[in-house]
């Protein structure tokens, strides 16, 4: 079911890419990061059956919620884009 979310997500950015302004190139790179991890993740879940994450850290008795580069790529891009839409004037 996730694999199929990731591909439909995959899809619609690529059909809603003059939308979503991506002729900018700030949103072609927060939507490279988008697409990247979406593709590493529905790769690992095709591949293995689940995404394999390896990130893990520990701070003192905290226990972050382990990650890998997919899911950070994701964050990174969709955070990015968020903030630089934002700051964009209102098309008339």
């Amino acid at each position: 079911m996730l694999a199929l979310f990731a591909l439909s997500t995959l899809f619609t950015i690529f059909f809603w890419r003059s939308a979503l302004r991506l002729r900018h190139t700030v949103a072609q790179i927060c939507f490279g990061l988008l697409c990247g991890g979406a593709a590493g993740n529905l790769f690992d879940r095709l591949i293995h059956g689940y995404v394999i994450d390896f990130l893990d850290f520990h701070f003192g008795s905290y226990t972050y919620p382990t990650f890998n580069i997919a899911d950070a790529s994701i964050c990174t891009g969709m955070f990015a884009y968020i903030v630089w839409s934002l700051r964009q004037p209102d098309s008339p």
